[in-house]
Parts: structure tokens; C-alpha cells; sequence
């Protein structure tokens, strides 16, 4: 049996695990360089996977979804946005749509199962928000 201490370090492990592989998810979606604590690549260049994609409209989408998700966050951070303004903001939808669409697309059986666990962590993140 698992202690309360050992329980806590499980989850969070899992939630850290699952804040990385959306991070991956999102500038996979967004086509974003993944971020790193490396200071020498600032300059690097987008390079898309599809010469088809345009790769400035889909720039600007992510670069206007993504600034505005930020402010977002920031404002509900400092208390100078409510809560349930951000829950209901088009763009938290937008981009959970764009998500979903990144899931069902990925093909590769691996990738599929770490698409299966963040499920399985989603379970977990609302097991936990209900108790």
C-alpha cells in the first residue's frame, strides 16, 4: 500500500509527464519550435514538416491564439481576470479543438498510447478536482 507522500509524488509525476507531452502536442497542432532552456537557438527558423502548409497564415493563428491564451492566463494569474471570463474565452476552444484534431491524427502506435495516457491523466486531473 501506498503512502500518502508516495501517492503524492505518483501524481505528480504523472501531471508532470502529461504537461510535457501537451507541450509537445501544442507545437506539434501550432507548428512552434518545442521550448528549451537553451538561449542559442532564439533565432531559429519554423520550418514546416508540409511544403502545402502555409506557413505564415498558420503562423499568425498560432502566434494570435496562442498571445491571447497567454494573456489569458496572466490576467487570471493577477486576479485581474475572472475565472469564468477565461473558461468561457472563444480562443481556450479554438484551441482544444486544434488539439483534438492533433490527436486523431497522429498514426504512430507509440504516439497513439501516449495519447491513451494523457487520457488516462485527464481521468485523473478530474478524480482528483471532484474530491
Amino acid at each position: 500500500m501506498l503512502t500518502g507522500k508516495a501517492v503524492s509524488r505518483a501524481v505528480r509525476g504523472h501531471l508532470l509527464v502529461d504537461a510535457a507531452l501537451n507541450t509537445i502536442l501544442v507545437a506539434n497542432a501550432y507548428n512552434v519550435p518545442v521550448p528549451t532552456n537553451d538561449t542559442t537557438n532564439d533565432t531559429e527558423e519554423i520550418v514546416s514538416a508540409d511544403p502545402e502548409i502555409d506557413v505564415v497564415g498558420t503562423q499568425d493563428t498560432a502566434t494570435t491564439d496562442l498571445t491571447i491564451a497567454t494573456e489569458l492566463f496572466e490576467g487570471a494569474v493577477s486576479s485581474t481576470i475572472y475565472v469564468e471570463d477565461v473558461c468561457s474565452a472563444d480562443v481556450l476552444a479554438r484551441i482544444q479543438s486544434k488539439l483534438n484534431e492533433e490527436k486523431k491524427s497522429i498514426n504512430m502506435r507509440t504516439a497513439i498510447l501516449w495519447v491513451q495516457y494523457l487520457n488516462m491523466v485527464d481521468i485523473l486531473r478530474r478524480f482528483l478536482k471532484a474530491e
